[in-house]
């Protein structure tokens, strides 16, 4: 009897450990996709719509651009009467941020959103730039005690680490800290109080712009032979 009794109490625990928390989890993230956002923008393009939602509506996005981002850019963009415009196509209207989301990959195909502990990520599924993806899957294990991080302190705490600088000599890459080309909105640097330890890229990243001022981190490789990679606040 007293067997079974502990028996149900283990079970009881168990629940309370693991169901309820992750019920209380799930729920977050469904309040947090299904807020409404106020927004209605005509003839834009990714960038632009990622930009609106992180720093006009406090909505933490990672973007990982596709390998032919550049390119497409240049090949909507005309010249009439001196004037440059972007020959986009992309409507968002207002609606939940789930429908949002769903609504700007319908119109941009080649890329998926997925949420990450509050952030959410969007990334190619098409024309992906694998070693991107290498980069932000990298762990750094070496512990990082908790310290104030602004962006320049983060991204040389990133460059720093041996893994990352061994992955960069090894593909012939040269990490640029900033490149304003992705940055529509200014803002101050802000400084977050973070510890970094047994993390890849990608969750640093979501971590800081998730309790930062700055909602927004973009990631991507440039140059005539894509020998460049930037990490963009």
């Amino acid at each position: 009897m007293i067997r079974k009794n502990l028996q149900k109490l283990t079970f009881l625990i168990f629940i309370g450990i693991v169901v309820f928390p992750t019920t209380i989890y799930c729920q977050k993230l469904s309040n947090f996709l299904d807020q409404e956002i106020n927004i209605n923008l005509a003839k834009t393009n990714l960038l632009y719509v990622v930009n609106k939602l992180a720093f006009e509506y406090n909505i933490p996005i990672g973007l990982e651009v596709d390998s032919s981002y550049r390119q497409k850019d240049f090949e909507k963009m005309s010249l009439k009467n001196k004037q440059l415009t972007f020959l986009d196509e992309i409507e968002i209207k207002k609606g939940t941020l789930r429908n949002i989301l769903n609504n700007l990959i319908k119109q941009e195909p080649k890329y998926k959103w997925k949420a990450i502990d509050g952030v959410i990520n969007i990334y190619p599924i098409e024309s992906r730039d694998l070693l991107l993806k290498r980069i932000l899957d990298i762990n750094i294990k070496k512990k990082y005690k908790e310290i104030n991080f602004d962006t320049s302190k983060l991204l040389d705490t990133i460059i720093d680490f041996g893994g990352v600088q061994t992955f960069l000599t090894q593909e012939k890459l040269t990490f640029l800290k900033h490149d304003p080309l992705n940055r529509i909105y200014s803002y101050p640097d802000t400084k977050v109080k973070m510890k970094i330890e047994n993390k890849n890229i990608r969750d640093i990243l979501n971590q800081f712009i998730r309790e930062s001022r700055l909602k927004l981190w973009v990631l991507e490789r440039t140059g005539e032979k894509k020998e460049f990679v930037s990490i963009n606040f």
